[in-house]
C-alpha cells in the first residue's frame, strides 16, 4: 500500500505537471520511480511507470497511448486503494496488476481444462532486467486461448518450452480471473499426426476481432496484449506507414519495430502479395504479427525474438 501510495503521488504530480513536461522530465525520473515502486513490494506498478516512459517516447500518436495508459493506471490505483470492499473476482484482476500472482502449487491444485493445445505464437522480449517468453495457445475442442508465460533473469537462459507450431496434449491449470487467459501445464504429451486448421477459428474481418478484444478489456481492463486471429489480411502502405487491411477497408497498424528492417521483409516474403491469415498480439494500439498460417502449415514471424 505504500508503493500504490507513492505511485498515486507521482501520477497525480505527472498529471498536474502535463504530459509535454513529463516529456522533458531528467533523464531516470521515471526509472528512478520504478525503483521505488519495487522497493514497496510492486513490482507490478513498475512495469506501469517503465511502461509510461516507453510511451513518452513512442512517436506520433503518443499523446493518446499515453493518457490511455495513465487512465488505466488511475483506475488500478483506485482498485488498490478500495482492495479490502472489492468482490473476489475483481480482486483476482487486480493484485495480479500490482505484481501479486497466486503461487504456482495453488494454481496447480485448481481444476484443469484438458484438450489438444496448438502453440499458435510465440515471442520473447528481452530488456536489462528481464526475459520474457510469451506463447499463446489455442484449444483444439474447445477454442480457448492460453496463455503460457516463462521468465528469465538478466542473461540467464530460459526454462524449457513448447516449440512454435507443435501441438500437444494436455491439461492446463488457468490462474483465477475475471478473463482466465494464463495458465500452467499440469500435464502434456506431445501429439502426431494431422495439426489443427486455425483458419476455422479466425475472424474475417478486423470489427469482429476488436469486438472480441473489447468484451476481454471490458472483463479486465489491465490486459497488456491480446490475441487478435484473422484471415484475408492483406498487407498495405499508406502515409509512409505499413498496415494490416481486411475485405471490409479496415486497417491496423503495424508496430513501429516493424515498418521497416527484417521483421517487415520477413512478413512481405511470407506474404508473397496473397491474403493471409495471421495470429497478431494487440496492445490496442499497434500489431504484432507472431505467425502466418497457409492451410495446415504455422509459419512463425518472430525467429523466436521481440519484433
Amino acid at each position: 500500500m505504500d508503493g500504490v501510495a507513492g505511485c498515486r503521488l507521482w501520477l497525480d504530480d505527472l498529471l498536474r505537471r502535463g504530459l509535454a513536461a513529463a516529456q522533458t522530465a531528467a533523464d531516470g525520473e521515471l526509472e528512478r520511480v520504478a525503483a521505488r515502486m519495487v522497493d514497496a513490494q510492486a513490482p507490478g506498478l513498475a512495469v506501469w511507470v517503465r511502461r509510461t516512459a516507453e510511451l513518452l517516447a513512442s512517436g506520433e500518436g503518443w499523446e493518446v497511448r499515453t493518457l490511455d495508459h495513465l487512465g488505466r493506471l488511475h483506475l488500478l490505483l483506485k482498485a488498490a486503494e478500495r482492495l479490502a470492499q472489492l468482490p473476489p473476482d475483481l480482486t483476482a484482476e487486480v493484485r495480479p496488476a500490482l505484481g501479486y500472482n497466486q503461487s504456482k502449487d495453488d494454481v496447480l491444485a485448481g481444476p484443469g481444462v484438458s484438450d489438444r493445445w496448438l502453440a499458435v505464437g510465440q515471442i520473447i522480449e528481452d530488456d536489462d532486467r528481464l526475459r520474457t517468453r510469451r506463447t499463446w495457445l489455442l484449444g483444439r475442442q474447445t477454442a480457448r486461448w492460453a496463455l503460457l508465460l516463462d521468465f528469465a533473469p538478466g542473461s540467464a537462459p530460459l526454462p524449457a518450452g513448447i516449440a512454435p507450431a507443435s501441438e500437444l496434449t494436455a491439461e492446463l491449470a488457468f490462474y483465477p480471473s475475471n478473463l482466465p487467459c494464463r495458465a500452467l501445464v499440469k500435464s502434456a504429451q506431445p501429439t502426431s499426426g494431422a495439426g489443427l486448421a486455425p483458419a476455422s477459428s479466425a475472424d474475417p474481418l478486423i470489427e469482429q476481432a476488436l469486438v472480441r478484444y473489447a468484451n476481454s478489456l471490458a472483463a479486465n481492463p489491465w490486459i497488456a496484449r491480446w490475441p487478435l486471429f484473422l484471415s484475408n489480411l492483406q498487407l498495405a502502405n499508406a502515409g509512409n506507414r505499413w498496415w494490416l487491411a481486411d475485405a471490409a477497408g479496415d486497417t491496423l497498424p503495424l508496430a513501429p519495430a516493424l515498418q521497416a528492417g527484417p521483421p517487415l521483409w520477413r512478413l512481405l516474403a511470407a506474404s508473397e502479395g496473397r491474403p493471409m491469415c495471421l495470429l497478431l498480439e494487440w496492445d490496442g494500439f499497434t500489431a504484432v504479427p507472431l505467425t502466418l498460417f497457409d492451410g495446415q502449415v504455422c509459419l512463425p514471424l518472430t525467429g523466436g525474438a521481440s519484433a
